[in-house]
């Protein structure tokens, strides 16, 4: 200030300022914007982006005002932010953020507006603001977020069936599997009921569609929702699926109703694999008896001596599509088990026996096929048995014997791992006389008893179990006439024979899940009534002796359907019914053989087709089967 700028009123001259010291002072800048996040000009932003953030060069105070973010080609205002209110953080630092409460639109242009009154510095200086479209502007992704646009049940359906285990998701892009679960909850008391892991083999990940299956059944009447991790699931853009975190984005009720268990082919081939196994094992049982007998008959003239037999079958029943093919054309059809029926019998003579008493064995091993059903899957089954037998002859024409029994069975059903296994024992008394010379009766009183254990597979790893007793007993009488025709070497021997029986499967209960079922008490009747005709000659050609033979033989099955009734063990008030029609199978047999005996011993082999008819239930398929025996005997 200069010395004769200023004086007092009485005249007085201020002296003025001519330093840098006396009176001084520092302005302050105004502030403004030195970057963001997402910065200027960003190209495909992810439409899913969360936050604003802006820095400035000092720290900065909310006014008054707005900043908005601007949908460029229609101007819409996509969010507004009061700068007073709680959507923005950061006020007294240089940066602040403002949170974005919704998701952007793909393929779309934005820019952000500011007014001049909303930001201001310390010192009151305000922040001049952005009234265009170029100073802070961004496009986004043209992806656009992943969403979940269908599923498999519907969010809010009522009727969900029980046994569905799948859940279909849609999404509204190809996906990226990251990480993470996908969960199921129980919504009464918000329980974790399954989940499962979108790597695992649990989750299969197809294009936009995701497919879950859950290890087993859900409970009838039961509100249940699903959750999904945040980080499960992106597209090819890395745009994130964001998740289900609540109980009622998706969310569903399953039926009070369950379906019948005969609706699934492998329970119904599961339960007709029981009833064939107790009805084959009755005539199994019978049958090494018969060939006992009939031996004994052979050799009635001869000392009583102990016979030790090894038999091999392996039945081959045919499918549908083999009924029109002759024998021959099977035989080629199914040459993967090599023939339908190989039988080889090995006979060991003793050269004494205790007094007038024997003991006999015989060992099969029975392997066959049966085909799928209208409503019951296809069954493999394997065999093996073994039968130790006592009897004392009374006279020429007179047996009396006791024989014990045991055998195990797998049988496998349908493709996805469904299978019984069995152990069975059995005891059977029996006896052979003659009224005179030529006519012989036999009659066989016996039975077993069977622990089967029963395994099916409806889930990865989550096997149902079950194990139940049944209990045999049966009886057979067949009469037999032997015939000398004009040929002194020519016999003819018709026979009839009528097998009995009564099996009762003790009720059991599966575990291992809500699929499990716990089936009632099953009662089976058999009844079969057999009539055949064998014919065979015997000639002789230096040391040995040769027996060719035919054979036809027709059995009518008598016996009736057998009930099976079961319910669901998580609901056990509703029982299912079914009838098991598979005993009724009436059959032809036509067979041919030839046997040569030589001093030491004999050989033999037979060819017999066995074809089904007289069929009472429309349902089941009618089933052929070629079968050829193989027989070698040694004598000690």
């Amino acid at each position: 200030i200069d010395n004769t700028a200023l004086i007092a009123t009485d005249g007085t001259a201020y002296t003025g300022i001519s330093d840098q010291t006396s009176f001084n002072f520092t302005t302050m800048g105004l502030p403004y914007l030195t970057s963001s996040s997402p910065p200027d000009n960003t190209t495909g932003m992810s439409v899913a982006t969360e936050s604003l953030k802006l820095t400035f060069n000092e720290a900065i105070s909310s006014n008054t005002g707005n900043i908005k973010v601007i949908e460029t080609l229609s101007g819409e205002t996509f969010e507004s932010f009061d700068v007073t209110g709680s959507k923005i953080t950061g006020w007294g630092t240089s940066v602040i953020t403002l949170a974005f409460s919704k998701n952007f639109s793909a393929s779309s242009n934005y820019h952000v507006l500011i007014d001049s009154t909303a930001i201001k510095n310390s010192g009151s200086a305000f922040y001049g603001g952005i009234s265009d479209q170029t100073t802070l502007n961004f496009t986004t992704s043209d992806e656009g977020i992943v969403t979940l646009i269908a599923s498999n049940p519907i969010d809010d359906a009522q009727d969900v069936s029980v046994n569905n285990r799948k859940l279909i998701l849609t999404f509204s892009h190809n996906l990226v599997v990251g990480s993470g679960l996908i969960k199921l909850f129980s919504k009464a008391d918000e329980k974790l009921i399954y989940s499962a892991d979108v790597n695992s083999d649990d989750v299969l990940v197809k294009n936009a569609t995701v497919t879950v299956t859950w290890p087993d059944w859900l409970r009838p009447n039961t509100e249940y929702y699903i959750n999904i991790d945040a980080t499960t699931f992106t597209n090819s853009d890395e745009q994130k699926f964001a998740g289900i975190k609540n109980q009622t984005t998706l969310n569903f009720r399953t039926s009070s109703r369950i379906s019948s268990p005969w609706d699934d082919p492998d329970i119904a081939g599961m339960v007709e694999a029981q009833t064939e196994l107790v009805d084959r094992r009755l005539y199994e049982s019978i049958r090494p008896i018969l060939d006992r007998l009939e031996w004994f008959r052979a050799h009635r003239k001869e000392r009583h001596r102990s016979v030790h037999k090894v038999k091999v079958d392996i039945v081959q029943p045919e499918w549908q599509l083999l009924n029109d093919n002759p024998a021959i054309d099977a035989l080629s059809l199914i040459e993967n088990e090599f023939f339908d029926v190989i039988r080889g019998n090995i006979e060991v003579e003793s050269t004494e026996s205790l007094g007038d008493w024997a003991m006999w064995t015989a060992g099969d091993i029975v392997v066959g096929k049966v085909g799928q059903q209208r409503h019951s899957s296809f069954k493999h089954f394997h065999s093996e048995g073994m039968t130790l037998g006592f009897d004392k002859k009374l006279d020429s024409s007179r047996l009396i014997g006791l024989a014990l029994r045991g055998a195990n069975n797998n049988t496998e059903i349908g493709v996805q791992g469904t299978h019984i296994d069995s152990v069975d024992y059995g005891i059977a008394f029996y006896k052979t006389w003659t009224f005179s010379d030529k006519y012989f009766i036999d009659f066989i009183l016996g039975g077993n008893q069977f622990n089967l254990k029963t395994h099916r597979e409806i889930g990865f790893g989550n096997p149902i179990l079950g194990e139940r007793k049944a209990y045999q007993g049966y009886q057979s009488l067949s009469i037999h006439k032997e015939f000398k025709t004009n040929f002194r070497t020519l016999f003819l021997t018709p026979y009839s024979r009528v097998d009995v029986g009564y099996t009762n499967l003790r009720p059991f209960e599966e575990t291992g899940g809500n699929a499990a079922i716990s089936f009632k008490e099953q009662h089976i009747r058999h009844a079969r009534a057999n009539l055949g005709l064998h014919l065979d000659y015997l000639f002789t050609n230096g040391n040995a002796d040769i027996r060719p033979y035919s054979r036809v033989e027709y059995s009518l099955d008598m016996s009736n359907s057998s009930v099976v009734s079961a319910s669901y063990v998580i609901a056990p008030e509703t029982l299912f019914h079914s009838k098991i029609h598979n005993l009724r199978a009436s059959n032809w047999k036509y067979g041919l053989g030839l046997d040569i005996k030589f001093l030491t011993g004999s050989i033999g082999a037979s060819y017999e087709r066995i074809e089904e008819s007289e069929d009472r239930n429309d349902h089941q398929v009618s089933r052929k089967s070629d079968n050829i025996r193989f027989k070698l005997i040694f004598q000690f």
